[in-house]
Formats: structure tokens, sequence, C-alpha cells
């Protein structure tokens, strides 16, 4: 029998291959023409044979195998989320954007984006980057920031007004610690309301930071890996209307060169601010009404943007909301949302 013949008793096995100098499984056999197997007539001489390939299939496997445990997390006890590149790829590779989560007990958690585009499957696996009762038990704000490193760094505001920059975060922890501001500081302790990372400004790397001030004026702080936190930029004077900012995240919903700000306000109403320029504010969009009848968007707790599903622009919107479930909107744009993918029940 020739060796590269499939057989009755075949179907199911193997097909092998090589990639890297190893021998991979590359396919499912399927049916041939079993020409040369025991009981085939001799006059048969094809050997063509059909599989199913099952090499591309990896990481849609991982991450539907891993749906049920992300799921099964205390997800009511997320207070922090924030996406990035954090375990490789990067926009327009394979894998798509990771999502760090801060817990109300101090550990922090790295879900690991997935490879497939199954928006009801966005993670394949996590990471513990800090373990209950640590130090992230006193992280008021974390956000998402790119550097220039080999993966996305954070921004964290922390109680007692301490500004600290991570240049780089991976599953093995945080790197680079740079302090942006010391311990004891009044202005950050008492004054900063909400902050958030993005690519405001045109050119650099996305580690521009806006801040939401208790008095309702908004600064864009440029290129906080170079400039730290003393080049500012105020876009909003002081106001009654920011102090109802409630969640804010950035993200790509309008195909601008900069990054939109999305605001979610204190009584449900959201809104996209296109194209960010680090001098004024855009014009808004409204993407969710206030106090509606149905999903009230007051109830979105904790919000992040990201590449979850297509991994081109971050474009796709994480909500915990208010009773523990957590849900996905993918290719959030002008007109709003869309599709929503129930990740996690409520609690």
């Amino acid at each position: 029998m020739p060796a590269w013949s499939v057989c009755k008793g075949d179907t199911g096995g193997p097909t092998l291959g090589t990639a890297n100098g190893r021998t991979v499984v590359v396919g499912v056999n399927s049916q041939s023409w079993q020409g040369g197997c025991l009981g085939t007539d001799p006059a048969e001489t094809r050997t063509g044979a059909s599989a199913a390939r099952v090499d591309d299939l990896a990481g849609w496997v991982q991450q539907v195998a891993y749906g049920p445990a992300f799921a099964g997390a205390p997800w009511e006890n997320a207070v922090q989320m924030t996406a990035g590149y954090y375990t490789g790829g990067s926009a327009g590779g394979t894998r798509h954007m990771d999502l760090i989560v801060v817990w109300d007990d101090g550990e922090v958690t790295l879900y690991q984006g997935g490879e497939g585009n199954d928006p009801a499957h966005p993670f394949s696996a996590e990471y513990q980057l800090a373990p209950r009762k640590s130090i992230w038990l006193k992280a008021l704000s974390v956000t998402s920031v790119n550097t220039g490193g080999g993966t996305d760094g954070l921004v964290v505001r922390w109680i007692d007004g301490e500004m600290t920059l991570y240049t780089t975060v991976d599953a093995k922890g945080f790197h680079g610690e740079k302090q942006l501001a010391p311990a004891k500081n009044e202005t950050w302790r008492d004054d900063a309301f909400q902050l958030v990372g993005g690519r405001f400004t045109a050119g650099g790397h996305r580690d521009d930071l806006l801040v939401d001030w208790k008095d309702g004026h908004v600064s864009v702080f440029n290129d906080v890996a170079v400039n730290g936190l003393k080049k500012q930029t105020q876009v909003v004077a002081k106001n009654t209307t920011w102090p109802h900012a409630t969640q804010l995240t950035s993200g790509s919903f309008t195909g601008k060169t900069t990054d939109d700000l999305l605001v979610r306000w204190s009584d449900g109403e959201t809104t996209i601010y296109p194209g960010m320029n680090g001098k004024s504010l855009p014009g808004e969009i409204k993407i969710r009404p206030a106090k509606p009848d149905k999903s009230n968007w007051a109830d979105a707790t904790v919000v992040a943007a990201g590449a979850f599903t297509a991994n081109t622009t971050a474009d796709d919107i994480i909500v915990r909301w208010s009773d523990g479930h957590v849900s996905l909107f993918p290719g959030v744009d002008t007109k709003g949302l869309h599709d929503e993918f129930r990740l996690a029940p409520a609690k």
C-alpha cells in the first residue's frame, strides 16, 4: 500500500504536516479513492484523498473552551476595565486586544484576546497580574496607553493622589514604572474625577491623557511618556455639565485619525466626541438617550472599548452592568449600538 493512501478505517484520523521543524496535525481524514488499499479493486490506482483542515481552528477552539471560565468570574466585583495589546498582537494582526480588569479585592486579571471573530467568545485565556489584597486595592483609575514599547502600558491614579505610568504590561506583570505625580498630591487626589488614555493629538503614540476634573473643566496632557504631566491643554472650561460624566473610554468609532472619546453620563445618555484634537471638544454624537424605557445606560457601571472581534479598529464596547452581567457591543459607529452579546450572566 502506498504510504500516502487513506484507506477504510482511517476516516477521522490525523493528517500530519510540518511547521517550524515540528510534526503537527493539519487536518482530519475524510475520504479517498483508496488506490492500493486492502480489498480495493487492483485496477483502482487513484490515491487522492480529502481531509477537513483543522490547523486554523486552534484559536477558535481555545476561545470557545474558555468562554465558561470567563462567564463564571465574579463580574459584579469588577471596578475598572481597560483594553490594550498586552500579550502580543497589533491592529490588523490575528490576535485581538486584551482586557485588564481590576477587582474590588485588589486582584488584577489580564484576559488575553482571541484570534477568532466570534463576538460571543472574545477571550482565550487569563493571567493573574496581582493577587487579592494587593496594592491595587488603592487604584482609583487605570487606563491603557502606548509609549512605543513592545506592549501597551498603563497609567494609574492611586487613592493618595500618586500618578504612575507603567510603560509596558504583559502576562508577567507591570514593567517600567515611572512616577508622574508624587503621593499625597492634592491636585490628583482631590480634584481629578475621570481620566482616559488615547491618541488625542495627531502623530506620536497613544499616550495622551484626557482628564475630567471635579469642577467640570477637561484637560489633555500630551505625550505623557515624554512630557509627564507637564504639557496640559484645557479643552473644556469649568462648567456644571462635565461633573456628570460618569464613564470615559476612548476608541475608533468614526474612522478619524485620532481617537474618539465616548462618555456615559449619569442619566444614561451616551455620546461620542469624534476625532479629539487636543485643543477643543468636537461636536457630539448621541448614541444612547437619557433615561430610555429599556437598556438604561445609567446602569453601565464599567465601560471599556477595544478591538475584541475584528482586529482592525477599537470599535467594540464591553460593559459591566450594575447587576453584574457583561455585554459586548461590536462595531459601534456613528449610528450607535447594534448587536449585543451577553458574555456573562447577572449574579
